[in-house]
């Protein structure tokens, strides 16, 4: 799936923090970022989380929520993804928590991930961090 096929952007849209922040926005707001992309079952899992325990969403709520997601390509944490993830994490100082989604990220041949949380403008093997938020 891509997020813009001019330019041929496979997006691993979002990151947990990305998503809580969205929650709530003007519908048209949103379809920028909710066209198509790619996103990891423990961002999905993180948000459900937060949204239960910080925003107190009705568990109703929460899985309209997580529908918005359903035309995106989903990484599994699989095994292999695990172990990539530790090993970046071993090698780095990256949280285990960020190299499984930047391993997710790369498992799903994206070039870009959008993340409030990591640093903007860092290169991951060709996988390039975009903070939105940023001007």
């Amino acid at each position: 799936m891509y997020y813009n096929s001019a330019n041929n952007h496979n997006i691993l849209l979002l990151e947990v923090a990305i998503v809580v922040l969205f929650h709530g926005m003007e519908s048209d707001k949103l379809n920028i970022f909710f066209l198509s992309g790619s996103i990891s079952s423990q961002v999905i899992s993180e948000f459900a989380v937060s949204a239960e325990k910080k925003m107190k969403m009705d568990p109703v709520e929460i899985l309209q929520a997580i529908h918005l997601f359903s035309g995106f390509s989903c990484s599994d944490i699989s095994f292999n993804l695990t172990v990539a993830a530790w090993k970046r994490h071993i090698k780095s100082v990256l949280s285990y928590r960020d190299s499984l989604i930047i391993e997710a990220a790369l498992s799903e041949q994206c070039s870009i991930l959008y993340s409030e949380d990591m640093n903007h403008g860092q290169v991951y093997d060709g996988l390039t961090v975009v903070n939105p938020f940023l001007d």
